[in-house]
Formats: C-alpha cells, structure tokens, sequence
C-alpha cells in the first residue's frame, strides 16, 4: 500500500510537468566518440526508455542544438534528480545561454551581467542568475514541482554545462 501511494505521488509529480510542456524528442548522445541512444545504459543510474514521459516532459540538450556537441545523461537511484552534462566546442558562455534559453522559456531574454533574482510573469517560478567568476554562471529555476539547476562553465576552446532538474 505504501508503495502504490510512494508510485502515485511521483507520477502527480512528474504529471505536473515543473512548468514545462511535454515535447517528444529522440535523443542521440555521444559518448566517448561513439553514438547510442538514451536507452544506453552508461551505469545503473543512467536514464533508460522506460523514463520516457519524465524524459519528453523535461528536455534537454541535443546533437542538432550545437554541432559537436558531446552529452551524457544519467539518474540518481532514487530517481528524484537527473543530470545531463554537454561539452560545446568552440562556444563562449554567451552562445551556451542562448541554447539552454531555447529549451526553458522562462529565463531573461538576455543574459544578465550580473547576479538577478526574478519571477516570470504569469508563471509561478522564481529564477536566480549567479556568477560564480565572469565564465562560470549558476541559473536556478525553482518551480512549484521541481527545481532546473544549471551551471554553465566557459574554458578556453569550449564551454561546458550541467542541467540537473530535482523532481
């Protein structure tokens, strides 16, 4: 009984879609220089097909968002976080923004100079922008269901980010 109660809160939340619209998408990522699919299991963690309404509800990066771009995608065991980390060659902080901006709406039209806390309007979400130094940024998107972590670390002949979305 307390398992189909634990299994029915986690749909309701995956269910109230954090804010996001469902988008289906097939997801190719490479990996150490080969290709597979998001059913690949890198480790037990990894995300599997199975995942696929949590997967659709909360996109993340692709191959055709930036040419050469390297992601791996992996779940926590108790699948409450995912985490998606990419690597973008020949990309500045500026460019990497302007993809993640792509995938979640809500964030500035234009990437702030410094730290800013704001909520969209009519969205009930807050979102914070913090620098931890000029090339490396930390946005949190905290919705009423979940909150969207996402760092974006620039270095000399790529930029890298992490996406990591807590259900």
């Amino acid at each position: 009984m307390k398992q189909a109660i634990l299994i029915l809160t986690i749909l309701a939340i995956i269910a109230s879609g954090c804010g996001q619209t469902a988008q289906k998408q097939t997801e190719t990522v490479t990996v150490a220089g080969e290709e597979a699919d998001s059913s690949r299991q890198h480790e037990s963690s990894a995300i599997s097909e199975d995942d696929e309404l949590s997967v659709n509800r909360f996109p993340l990066v692709t191959e055709a968002d930036w040419e050469g771009v390297r992601c791996t995608q992996y779940r926590s065991e108790d699948g409450y976080r995912r985490t998606q980390e990419c690597v973008f060659p020949d990309a500045n902080l500026q460019q990497v923004y302007r993809v993640i901006q792509k995938i979640y709406p809500h964030l500035n039209a234009h990437l702030p100079d410094n730290d800013l806390t704001y909520s969209p309007p009519n969205v009930k979400a807050s979102i914070s922008y913090h620098y931890k130094s000029p090339k490396h940024l930390c946005i949190d998107l905290n919705y009423a269901s979940c909150t969207i972590f996402c760092e974006i670390i620039e270095k000399e002949n790529e930029t890298k980010s992490r996406i990591t979305t807590y259900f």
